[in-house]
């Protein structure tokens, strides 16, 4: 049996969920991918669910790829990586330790920065792991890695969060949107 991806408008049934699940799971997906596009011989119907929830998994993962640079510099600009840096060599805080050094009025900052360091720590950017506290609730805890080090100004006061911002830029990224003009018509 012969198997040609074509695009769907639809997921496939039993990866209806994937608009919910977390990034990283799209990204575990897509490593696990072993064939292309191109015509791909399957054994059994199980290969060809596994090989059409890859592809769909990358078709996901290529669609949301602006989500992370955007959300890394917003990381950036609220200075998470910096509060990151000052705790200390290996610390480990909450969003809400994290929201504690941010000046912001928003009651829901806590909860928007944990949102934003799940995603980034799902692609390896920040470190996160699990704690209890003394009620036994679960939280988690982020700290940096050698990647986010990169964004923390070094001891001469350079870092990539100026490169970043630049690339960001709504000017720079308006650009890409004649791009389709300038190539097409």
């Amino acid at each position: 049996m012969h198997y040609t991806h074509f695009p769907k408008l639809h997921p496939p049934k039993k990866l209806a969920h994937t608009l919910s699940c977390p990034l990283f799971i799209i990204k575990q997906l897509r490593q696990e991918m072993t064939s292309t596009a191109e015509e791909t011989t399957i054994t059994s119907f199980d290969d060809h669910d596994v090989v059409e929830q890859q592809h769909y998994a990358y078709a996901m993962e290529l669609a949301t790829l602006s989500v992370v640079p955007m959300t890394l510099q917003t990381a950036f600009e609220l200075g998470v990586f910096e509060i990151l840096s000052k705790a200390g060599n290996g610390a480990k805080l909450s969003s809400t330790e994290i929201a504690a050094n941010i000046t912001t009025t928003n009651p829901e900052a806590s909860l928007m920065i944990d949102r934003m360091l799940r995603l980034l720590a799902s692609h390896a950017v920040v470190g996160c792991s699990l704690a209890s506290d003394e009620d036994g609730n679960v939280k988690r805890l982020y700290n940096l890695t050698s990647v986010s080090k990169c964004y923390v100004r070094n001891e001469d006061g350079v870092s990539l969060g100026p490169l970043l911002t630049l690339l960001q830029d709504k000017v720079l990224l308006h650009t890409w949107f004649a791009f389709f003009y300038s190539h097409m018509c």
